[in-house]
């Protein structure tokens, strides 16, 4: 059985510090304990062309996409704060 990552992610999910993991699109792709080489740390967001920066084995890495990308260990409960 595969990984079968979350493509729905909002680049406003994110924030800078979060732990997160690459998700290449491929074919049966391994579950992400097993991939250390694609977790990281966000260290960059660009709003504007949707790009999330991360660290990966102490090398940053280039623009990836906000669907190939999500919190590892996934967040169970996003809270959402609405101020007024």
């Amino acid at each position: 059985m595969s990984f079968i990552p979350n493509r729905n992610n909002k680049i406003t999910d994110f924030k800078i510090g979060d732990k997160v993991v690459y998700n290449p699109y491929i074919d049966n792709l391994i579950h992400p304990k097993n991939r250390p080489g694609d977790q990281g740390i966000v260290i960059k967001i660009d709003l504007i062309r949707e790009y999330i920066y991360m660290v990966r084995n102490r090398c940053c890495s280039g623009g990836i996409k906000i669907q190939s990308v999500e919190h590892y260990p996934p967040i169970k409960n996003k809270i959402i704060l609405i101020t007024i």
